[in-house]
């Protein structure tokens, strides 16, 4: 387990291989010619973006803004989620 400030000092690779192994993954959302994929890791929420034409890596960031949390509730169906449909 990493701190914020330590996983931010982290090289890109070294955080994706802290998401792949420990992190939970929550919901995607298209925005600028990005997939920008969110993350639950130690406590803290993460974005990985990678470029649509591209699909590689390009940034990977701890997610601080309470509004850009709110972009990814659209996605989440709870009843379907849960099966409970």
């Amino acid at each position: 387990m990493v701190s914020k400030d330590e996983f931010q000092r982290l090289t890109l690779e070294q955080k994706y291989r802290r998401l792949e192994k420990d992190g939970d993954f929550i919901a995607s959302r298209i925005y600028l010619g990005f997939n920008v994929h969110l993350f639950s890791l130690y406590g803290f929420y993460v974005e990985m973006w990678q470029r649509i034409s591209l699909s590689n890596v390009e940034y990977i960031e701890i997610l601080n803004r309470k509004e850009t949390l709110q972009e990814y509730t659209g996605h989440i169906n709870l009843n379907k989620d849960l099966n409970l449909d």
